[in-house]
């Protein structure tokens, strides 16, 4: 009643004022520290992205010009742009949200400020709000990264008028208003219902899961197939795609708008600005929806999740660490047993595993919707070429992992340290089972959904040998960057913080991600090439042929001498490490 009564005597309008100048001055004095401390990581971080967007850009005006030539019929050209509008701004409608239901946890229920301001008068509404804007900002960064290159590219190529670029920036802000809202809003319901019903909220996703995999198989494996780039394959291609064409998705208003947009005959496309005033209006119900949980949920959700339910949580994992154990056999037993503290704590933080299956639930999603399909042998080489794009999307996917969540494993451990400092455990085992949960974590995902997408290709059919290659490509990125992400982390931590976030994002962190991607494309690089040469001369030239044994030898090698070099720098500084 006291906070109430506090709170009454100042506007909501006020309140608000207050908020946004706590953020002005965090975010000045976040680039001041950027800009005195970390130069390097802004200029490497600012290269990297403009080198990124730019072959994004390439990739897309290529594809758009070359769809454009291929499909003469002005038609189904545009529904065929349509669809795929659709589908990629409805995988990123999934990813926006789930990213920001993620980034509103962690800014929320594993905060130190929101504890504070709690206790102040301030309305929960308006904390809510506060933070569900600032996971938006952090979330849709990345959406506008990759939308940005595929909207221009088609505006240059189909020569839009110049209201479609005007309206690129308002279309791709309010549909992130909307993709974070969607996600915020998840969350607070989760965290709200999740401890009182949890035993029932995991059996539900595990049965959702086992469903959408089942479903994912039955599409993969399935027989019905229509010859590529026939009229069929076309057809049932667009029509796989119906499922994200529905009028009621925020995906088909911005698609749409932006498509009408573009083609616009008229001054003023006002079909585009009536979409881009449905979009806005919603984007600010979602902030509204916000508020009135916020209001209703954030306090008692915050509380239960602090206190606990109050009930007895009667699903018990044990039999899982058991069956780990017994897989781990093999392994020495103060390994096994810290390699177990590790699983565990991987487990029970959704942090960390949430990301993780957002990852890789993405490109299970892409390889729903590539599911088999007949291709003629002049094709083959186009198909060889995919399955490694494939495999050098999973390693930067997994490179972005490593250097997020395992290469601050020995910085957050820094308070703690002193308990490992008196258990009678010597500091090289506990890298070493660091580097064993790394790679485990790395390698076991990675050679799934390699396999699932050689399958959804069809190159264990018909190039076994090239299927075989990725497997053991996939093994050697998960050696070679749980080798450099753990030697790092053990070569340059830092001991003083307890974010791993923050950890990833100073000099180690960023030069270690650097140095991941370099190796990725060292890795994969030379046996893509020596593999396609050597599938296009149809098996027969044997030079091509040796020169994949030669690179796959190099890229092993490569793995080895990557895993080596910084695993014996950090067992040489974490010998010698003290806690300042």
């Amino acid at each position: 009643m006291a906070t109430n009564s506090i709170t009454a005597g100042i506007s909501q309008a006020k309140e608000a004022s207050l908020f946004r100048t706590l953020r002005h001055r965090l975010i000045r004095s976040m680039l001041r520290d950027f800009l005195q401390q970390s130069r390097l990581r802004v200029v490497l971080l600012l290269g990297l992205t403009a080198l990124f967007w730019l072959a994004m850009f390439i990739l897309f005006y290529e594809a758009f010009a070359l769809l454009v030539t291929a499909i003469g019929h002005a038609p189904t050209l545009a529904r065929t742009v349509h669809a795929v509008y659709n589908v990629f701004f409805l995988s990123l409608l999934f990813m926006v949200g789930v990213s920001s239901g993620i980034l509103f946890y962690g800014a929320v229920y594993k905060s130190e400020d929101v504890r504070l301001l709690l206790t102040t008068p301030a309305r929960t509404s308006t904390i809510a709000i506060f933070k569900y804007q600032e996971a938006m900002l952090l979330a849709c960064w990345g959406f506008i990264l990759l939308g940005s290159p595929l909207l221009i590219a088609y505006g240059i190529v189909n020569a839009a008028p110049w209201h479609y670029y005007l309206l690129l920036l308002p279309f791709l802000l309010s549909f992130s208003s909307i993709a974070a809202g969607l996600g915020v809003t998840g969350c607070l319901l989760l965290m709200y219902f999740a401890p009182r019903r949890r035993l029932q909220g995991i059996t539900i996703l595990g049965i959702v899961g086992v469903g959408i995999a089942c479903y994912f198989a039955w599409g993969v494996f399935k027989s019905d197939q229509n010859e590529m780039l026939s009229i069929f394959w076309l057809q049932q291609t667009l029509d796989r795609f119906q499922l994200a064409e529905q009028r009621m998705l925020p995906s088909w208003w911005l698609s749409t708008g932006l498509l009408e947009s573009a083609h616009s005959q008229t001054a003023i496309p006002y079909e585009s600005l009536g979409l881009l005033c449905v979009l806005i209006s919603n984007g600010l119900a979602a902030s509204l929806l916000i508020g009135y949980l916020g209001s209703r949920l954030l306090r008692r959700s915050y509380g239960n999740l602090v206190a606990g339910p109050g009930i007895p949580i009667r699903f018990q994992t044990a039999w899982l660490d058991r069956a780990i154990q017994r897989l781990l056999r093999p392994l020495p037993q103060v390994v096994r047993l810290i390699l177990l503290k590790d699983l565990r704590l991987f487990r029970r933080d959704p942090l960390q595993w949430t990301q993780f299956l957002l990852f890789f639930g993405l490109l299970c999603l892409y390889f729903f919707y590539v599911r088999r399909f007949n291709y003629a042998n002049s094709l083959m080489g186009w198909m060889t070429a995919i399955g490694f794009m494939n495999l050098g999307v999973v390693g930067l996917i997994l490179s972005t992992f490593t250097t997020r969540f395992v290469f601050p494993m020995i910085s957050i451990e820094g308070y703690r340290f002193w308990i490992l400092g008196t258990l009678p455990i010597h500091r090289t085992t506990i890298l070493w089972s660091k580097f064993f949960f790394a790679t485990l974590v790395s390698c076991l995902p990675c050679c799934l959904l390699i396999l699932l997408s050689d399958l959804a290709l069809q190159l264990w059919v018909r190039t076994p040998i090239v299927v075989i290659l990725h497997q053991i490509l996939c093994i050697c990125m998960g050696f070679a960057l749980a080798g450099l992400s753990v030697g790092m982390g053990a070569y340059l931590p830092n001991l003083k913080e307890s974010s791993p976030a923050r950890v990833a994002a100073g000099f180690g962190g960023t030069l270690t991600l650097v140095i991941s991607a370099i190796l990725i494309v060292a890795i994969i690089l030379p046996p893509a090439v020596a593999s396609y040469f050597w599938v296009i001369s149809e098996y027969t030239s044997r030079s091509a042929l040796l020169a994949v044994f030669i690179t796959i030898t190099t890229s092993i090698l490569i793995s080895i001498i990557s895993t080596i070099i910084p695993m014996r720098l950090g067992f040489r500084a974490f010998r010698t490490m003290e806690l300042r």
